[in-house]
């Protein structure tokens, strides 16, 4: 579906969960958004936000698992403080002097200290 059509992915992603869900009857169920950035920008803050508030729910009561990718300095801080309410936590990422650095903020009490980290292969190898 195009990132125009919410309503078209609104109902895929029906189709997809029924069918892993309930046909399949498989219970450890991912899905991603890549990215929240691309929808926005054929989108209004208020009509995403309302999308996404349905589709977490149906995450939510699937118990799966929602990954939503959103660009670094693409929003301003109106669009990412609405968009964080909808979500568990957050992965950031960021490049660092010495490579790149993770974090998890909203998981824990405090966020979590900058992680240096590496990708090998399919693996994702965190330093320190």
């Amino acid at each position: 579906s195009s990132p125009v059509d919410l309503t078209g992915i609104g109902v895929k992603i029906s189709q997809f969960f029924e069918h892993f869900w309930m046909d399949l009857q498989l219970r450890k169920t991912r899905l991603c958004i890549n990215s929240l950035s691309t929808i926005l920008m054929y989108s209004n803050l208020p009509t995403v936000f309302r999308f996404l508030h349905v589709f977490t729910g149906r995450i939510k009561a699937a118990n799966a698992l929602g990954v939503y990718v959103i660009e670094d300095g693409m929003h301003d801080d109106k669009t990412i403080v609405t968009l964080k309410q909808l979500f568990d936590g957050m992965i950031e990422i960021r490049e660092g002097e010495a490579g790149y650095q993770i974090r998890a903020v909203g998981l824990t009490p405090k966020p979590t200290p900058w992680f240096d980290y590496e990708i090998d292969g399919v693996n994702i190898i965190l330093r320190g």
